[in-house]
């Protein structure tokens, strides 16, 4: 009739808990990028790539050469442009 319930027993199984830390750390994450532009540091997170064959599809890749990246974000003016993906990834990953 009645449910045995122990009161030790814990609630959430571990894969919960697991999303749980992994949203908490996100969150903090997106508090950090926020601070960053709300004080006018540009964090590089929007950007348009030419790729290698040179084909325009978007007009903010022209002048753009091929395999290069140009930050779109624009926070404080940012008209950044970086050689390579590579370069754009440790650019943002700096911060």
């Amino acid at each position: 009739m009645y449910e045995e319930f122990d009161p030790w027993e814990d609630p959430d199984p571990p894969l919960i808990r697991d999303a749980d830390i992994e949203m908490a750390e996100a969150a903090v994450e997106a508090d950090r990028l926020h601070n960053l532009r709300r004080n006018g540091v540009c964090t590089h997170s929007s950007a348009c790539g030419l790729p290698a064959s040179g084909e325009i599809f978007y007009f903010e890749q022209i002048g753009l050469k091929p395999e290069q990246v140009a930050c779109r974000e624009h926070t404080n003016g940012c008209n950044a442009v970086f050689d390579s993906n590579e370069a754009w990834d440790n650019a943002r990953l700096a911060l």
